[in-house]
């Protein structure tokens, strides 16, 4: 554990030299939360300071988590935003993005001026989430029930969050290795750019 530790901050450190802030933290390592939280506000850190023209966040395959962690992230995109004013921060968003990355995906949209990307959100920016766990009496499979309504904007009826640029998956893209939702952005960022410019 503590080598993977190692090798996510010293990859995270190394592909700062660009000048890109790129990190990802893997999905198939179990860490403990106290890491988890040191590194969520590590990358606050980096992204409140950041002078980069855009921020791109990208939520597809995120089924959730820790509310907890949210609080540092939201601040940090706060600050860039206050700091930055014609930065642009793209969130890209999918069938996978639950839980609490979907309350996430609330606070971005009521908080901050972030373009949606992607496929509309997996729920309703007001939902049901949580779970406890059931025993059925007959069978005694096991299963789970949401249980604590999630209002991150009063009032919001929504059945989903837009996309401001839509993309649906391809299972050819997929098997291709090609993220065509990325490029998509990339070719927003590039043209939001030369606007900038020609003002």
């Amino acid at each position: 554990m503590s080598l993977k530790r190692t090798a996510i901050r010293e990859q995270r450190l190394s592909r700062r030299r660009d000048e890109f802030l790129i990190t990802d933290l893997p999905g198939d390592v179990i860490l403990d939360q106290g890491f988890v939280r040191a590194y969520f506000i590590a990358i606050a850190s980096d992204i409140g300071n950041s002078a980069a023209a855009c921020c791109i966040v990208d939520v597809r395959h995120n089924n959730g988590g820790n509310l907890t962690l949210l609080p540092p992230l939201m601040a940090a995109f706060h600050q860039y935003e206050t700091s930055n004013p014609k930065g642009q921060i793209y969130v890209l968003m999918g069938r996978n993005t639950f839980s609490a990355a979907q309350f996430f995906l609330g606070l971005m949209d009521a908080q901050t001026k972030a373009i949606f990307a992607g496929e509309p959100s997996s729920s309703r920016p007001n939902f049901v989430g949580e779970e406890s766990q059931v025993v059925l009496p007959w069978s005694g499979a096991m299963g789970s029930i949401s249980d604590r309504y999630h209002e991150t904007i009063p009032g919001d009826t929504r059945e989903w969050i837009k996309p401001e640029i839509t993309y649906l998956p391809t299972s050819t893209d997929y098997f291709a290795n090609r993220d065509p939702l990325l490029d998509k952005v990339l070719v927003d960022i590039a043209r939001r750019l030369r606007e900038k410019l020609k003002k």
